[in-house]
């Protein structure tokens, strides 16, 4: 169901709180700021230097101070005094070190705010103090929303069956204007997008690409994203069939750059740069243990349907499933166009009409 902007007497005023502004979130802050009539106000910290963010954006944006305590981070000056009017809505990502979580629990238990906690669902935590935990800011808040159907399961796991009814999700996605169609005539080229340092896979998926090119020496790799210089300079110095773009940060340039590219991959632990693949309509290559991805974006990757899974951290694995792609034209085609209606499937309904219909209910 798709959320038109919310009636004057249905309006409650919403508090995001993020831990710090990125670009990828900017557009969804976007939607919900339009379909909520501007009743809606982020709540974060400031963004690291080696992320990039939007100099103007039309939501109301507060950036915050932010104190560490031992293990614990400390936002300075929340505006909990505007929070407390009613009716409002509290949305906090679900990062137990932060003491402005267990602020909007409180909160909730001794006034009329509804309160959300957004995140991972704990896939990762199998522990009997990470199921006190989830079992608590279920049980104490209006409920958690995950950021997929995966990580839903996952938490409905660690919770007794009555709190099932409080777990949500809404699958996480990028803002994105997908290709009208695939390359069916794609290159030998591999795209990767990501931030580029020391283990984050791209040495991994380098040398898989460098043992396959022993069989067919056409395969090269478009690079887009930031990272180190000097990690970056020794990469260009070693592989010199990988090509580096930098950061863009511009959708039609990065269409350009990556129209001909075979498949998108990544050699260790992803996230969101998947669905970011599949908007381009190319097929996507990930390692198959799933509690080990950075995100939990990669469940949207089905073997053999939309993309091809490798053995995590086995070079000689990815290697033939990049060449598999590059040899079998008929397959990467059939991949390329499950991944791109993959990409509609989770841009439709968007994110912030899937938000707004549970905080809704």
């Amino acid at each position: 169901m798709v959320v038109n902007n919310i009636a004057p007497e249905e309006l409650m005023k919403l508090f995001f709180f993020q831990p710090y502004m990125t670009t990828y979130r900017e557009p969804f802050f976007e939607d919900i700021h339009c379909k909520t009539n501007g009743e809606f106000e982020v709540i974060c910290s400031v963004t690291p230097q080696d992320f990039h963010r939007s100099d103007k954006v039309h939501f109301k944006m507060t950036s915050l101070a932010i104190k560490k305590i031992n293990r614990l981070f400390f936002f300075r000056n929340i505006p909990w005094k505007k929070i407390r009017q009613t009716p409002s809505c509290v949305i906090h990502f679900a990062d137990f070190k932060y003491i402005s979580l267990y602020q909007s629990v409180l909160l909730k238990c001794i006034s009329f705010t509804r309160v959300y906690l957004h995140g991972q669902g704990g896939y990762k935590s199998h522990g009997t103090i990470a199921k006190l935990f989830y079992f608590f800011s279920v049980l104490l808040t209006d409920g958690y929303i995950c950021y997929n159907e995966f990580c839903a399961i996952e938490l409905k796991k660690k919770l007794p069956y009555f709190l099932h009814r409080k777990v949500f999700h809404i699958d996480n996605c990028l803002y994105l204007n997908p290709v009208e169609k695939i390359n069916a005539d794609a290159g030998k080229s591999i795209a990767f997008i990501g931030r580029i340092r020391p283990r984050c896979g791209l040495e991994e998926l380098l040398d898989a690409l460098e043992l396959a090119r022993q069989k067919d020496t056409s395969l090269t790799i478009e690079i887009v994203g930031s990272g180190d210089p000097d990690f970056i300079v020794g990469l260009s110095r070693r592989y010199s069939f990988a090509h580096f773009h930098g950061a863009v940060y511009d959708e039609e340039h990065i269409k350009h750059l990556l129209s001909s590219c075979l498949a998108g991959a990544y050699g260790g632990d992803a996230g969101l740069s998947v669905v970011h693949y599949m908007a381009l309509g190319l097929p996507v290559i990930v390692h198959n243990d799933l509690r080990q991805h950075m995100g939990p974006e990669p469940a949207y990757v089905r073997d053999a349907k939309n993309g091809l899974l490798f053995e995590k951290g086995n070079i000689d694995s990815l290697s033939k499933k990049l060449l598999q792609l590059a040899d079998d034209r008929e397959l990467r085609n059939r991949l390329a166009g499950a991944a791109l209606d993959t990409f509609h499937t989770l841009q439709s309904p968007s994110m912030a009409d899937k938000l707004l219909n549970i905080i809704k209910e």
